[in-house]
């Protein structure tokens, strides 16, 4: 008795920098905003590197100023 279905068969190239042959199913990658940092964190990344944070601008306008430090107490 002869068998009447046809197979198909492909094969990788596994050659280093050959282009990947496509099935047509892989998912695209999931596309991730990157995050604003919060104020908190760019403070703590200033006081950090030494710099004594005295007032904050917000992109929105709104200024945020702080008490000064007794390092400048001087100046």
């Amino acid at each position: 008795m002869a068998n009447d279905t046809q197979h198909h068969l492909g094969a990788a190239s596994l050659a280093i920098g050959a282009p990947a042959i496509s099935t047509g199913s892989e998912a695209k990658p999931v596309r991730q905003r990157q995050r604003k940092p919060s104020v908190r964190t760019m403070i703590a990344q200033a006081e950090k590197a030494g710099k004594k944070v005295v007032s904050i601008t917000m992109p929105e306008g709104v200024t945020f100023t702080f008490g000064k430090g007794e390092d400048d107490a001087d100046a």
